[in-house]
Parts: C-alpha cells; sequence; structure tokens
C-alpha cells in the first residue's frame, strides 16, 4: 500500500465516534434486547441474519441518535491523539460523514466536547467523489470498496459488519487507531 501524505480523509462513526455501541444501548433500552455486537454481520443491524428486531425498530433508536443522543457517545479509544499527532505532523483532517445535515449542529458540539481536531467537516454519503483526499480511514465495506478502487488508500477499522469485503490492495484492515499510527510511523508519514 502506497500512502499519499497531505489531506486525510475520516469518517465519524465507529472511526473517531462510537456509534453502534451506543445505539445498541438505545436498542436495549427501547425493546430489551441485550446485542451482542459480534452478531452485527451487516453494517444495516436488520439485514444481519437472526437479527431479533425489525428495521423500523432500528430506525427507532437512530432516529434517537439523530434527534441528539450521539451527543452521549464516546470516541473510539486513541482517536484524539490519533489525530492530534496527524495535525501536529502537518497533515490536514478532513472528517467526511453520511450523518444528515440535520445533525451539523450536534456533530459539531461532541466534536468541540472531546477536542477532537479537524480543518473541514462534509455531510456526504458519496465519500468517493472527494477527490482531494489522499487517504481514508473508514468502517463501512462497501464505501472502503469505492474509495479503493478510486486509486486511494484505505483503512478499514476492522468490525464484524465489514468482514466480508473482499481484499483490495488499497485496502488495510486494522483494529485500532494505534496501530493505524504504527503503519503510518512504518510507511515514515509521521514520526
Amino acid at each position: 500500500m502506497i500512502i499519499m501524505p497531505g489531506i486525510f480523509g475520516i469518517d465519524i462513526d465507529d472511526v473517531i465516534c462510537q456509534t453502534n455501541p451506543l445505539i445498541l444501548r438505545l436498542l436495549k433500552e427501547f425493546y430489551g434486547v441485550d446485542i451482542r455486537w459480534e452478531w452485527l454481520t451487516s453494517y444495516y443491524f436488520a439485514r444481519t441474519k437472526g437479527f431479533p428486531l425489525t428495521q423500523e425498530q432500528v430506525d427507532r433508536a437512530y432516529g434517537e441518535f439523530t434527534a441528539g443522543a450521539s451527543l452521549a457517545a464516546e470516541p473510539l479509544a486513541g482517536a484524539r491523539e490519533a489525530l492530534l499527532s496527524l495535525r501536529a505532523a502537518g497533515h490536514r483532517l478532513c472528517l467526511i460523514t453520511a450523518r444528515p445535515e440535520s445533525m451539523k449542529g450536534d456533530t459539531e458540539k461532541w466534536l468541540a466536547e472531546y477536542g477532537i481536531p479537524y480543518d473541514e467537516l462534509i455531510f456526504s454519503g458519496r465519500k468517493h467523489l472527494i477527490e482531494k483526499i489522499g487517504y481514508w480511514v473508514e468502517d463501512k465495506g462497501s464505501q472502503a470498496k469505492l474509495l479503493a478502487e478510486s486509486g486511494k488508500p484505505v483503512f478499514l477499522m476492522d468490525y464484524p459488519w465489514n468482514r466480508r469485503t473482499r481484499r483490495h490492495p488499497n485496502i488495510r484492515r486494522v483494529r485500532n487507531w494505534a496501530e493505524i499510527m504504527d503503519l503510518l510511523r512504518f510507511f515514515a508519514i509521521i514520526k
């Protein structure tokens, strides 16, 4: 994988923000169902074989998330420190999320509360059309594949819902931000 320095395109949900753990807590609160993380073999929960809830029930939890519950989410371990290191090394940080634009205020508030550095915040589900990005950090397998096919290197956060993503020479599967930083040091992108 060739890493190009410059602008990092970084997803927010389950890359910086622990979104799905919060959604799972909301589902338990609403429906009394304890859903295990490792059961989520699809990015769209209700498409997971044997998933105990309907899409409408998942949508209710996501509706709560978009209506303000997102502020209760915790950041991923090491995300803030990694982004601070990248910025200190002179890289630009572009946070690109498929969240609805209506979440802009809450998203900015959450980022400020946790001291998450960034240079630009973009709301778009069509990330692969953003050409200025040097490389990506993503959790959605289909999105990572589109980004990789556009010729950009992608760090794909390893989660049960993206483990069926086919291998691609531009995709590097990673477990956490510490592993991303180790790889960036290896490729001499940061010291």
